[in-house]
């Protein structure tokens, strides 16, 4: 919540600093429109990029950034609490994946032991005309 308020506090701080630069020029409405607009397009859309090449990438809006990296240090701390108070469940994990893991590269190296002495065997065979 404290986020929506500081934002509209920003955003009448906007409206003012425009109103006195403008004057009389535009209606007290259709600066509100301009300026909501403005702050919707630096914060809240996408941000399209393009680099010496011309390629296009996209990042997330101003916005997205900006609570990403106000909250990066809480997310951590709720991580490590997390994994502190669950050491059974991070356990099991990962010996299920050692395991897996484990038995895929024994049959890989099995696999790639076994490889070469077949293919020649299969090429004699072949060049004997048995196969």
């Amino acid at each position: 919540m404290t986020a929506v308020v500081e934002q509209k506090a920003f955003q009448e701080r906007m409206f003012a600093r425009i109103r006195d630069q403008i004057g009389e020029l535009m209606t007290d409405d259709e600066l509100k429109v301009i300026v909501a607009a403005a702050i919707k397009k630096a914060f809240f859309e996408p941000i399209e990029e393009r680099d010496s090449w011309g390629r296009g990438t996209t990042k997330p809006p101003a916005f997205v950034t900006l609570i990403q990296e106000l909250l990066k240090d809480q997310v951590k701390e709720a991580a490590r609490d997390w994994v502190e108070k669950n050491p059974d469940v991070i356990t099991k994990a990962l010996n299920e994946v050692l395991e897996k893991g484990f038995y895929g590269i024994v049959i890989a190296h099995i696999q790639n032991q076994a490889y070469g002495p077949m293919n020649e065997l299969a090429n004699q065979l072949r060049n004997k005309g048995l196969i």
